[in-house]
């Protein structure tokens, strides 16, 4: 009886560790996404800025081609800087808050999501502005 209690609480502790792996993948970051240029990197830049407004996203720092922003969402936060020019841009992940668990790796998959949408979001305004690929 006891071996079969001690082999049920090992396999909880595995399904737990489990479900909380499941929420975690390797950190989303865009390179070098060169499917649509702008004209000039003024251009890209307002549509990097655009993009991250519609999203949500907080610009923390500014310089010439280089973006810091952050969201914030369900009590987590992450920082990004967006590198660009007129063939592309680039979004890194910076830093996270605790709870998003990324480990130099992985993250939670919230954190990608957010990534993912940004990167949508500047895709589809490069295709409004007119941008060629």
């Amino acid at each position: 009886m006891r071996r079969t209690q001690g082999l049920l609480v090992v396999l909880m502790l595995s399904l737990a560790l489990g479900a909380c792996g499941a929420n975690m993948a390797p950190v989303l970051e865009v390179r070098d996404e060169n499917a649509l240029r702008a004209p000039d990197a003024s251009t890209m830049y307002e549509v990097v800025r655009w993009a991250l407004d519609a999203k949500g996203w907080r610009v923390e720092d500014e310089r010439p081609g280089a973006l810091l922003a952050t969201v914030t969402a369900g009590g987590h936060w992450g920082t990004v800087e967006i590198v660009y020019d007129d063939l592309g841009y680039a979004i890194r992940h910076v830093r996270s808050s605790p709870g998003l668990k990324f480990d130099g790796v992985y993250i939670h998959k919230r954190f990608n999501l957010w990534v993912d949408r940004l990167d949508n979001a500047i895709q589809n305004r490069l295709r409004a502005v007119g941008a060629k690929g």
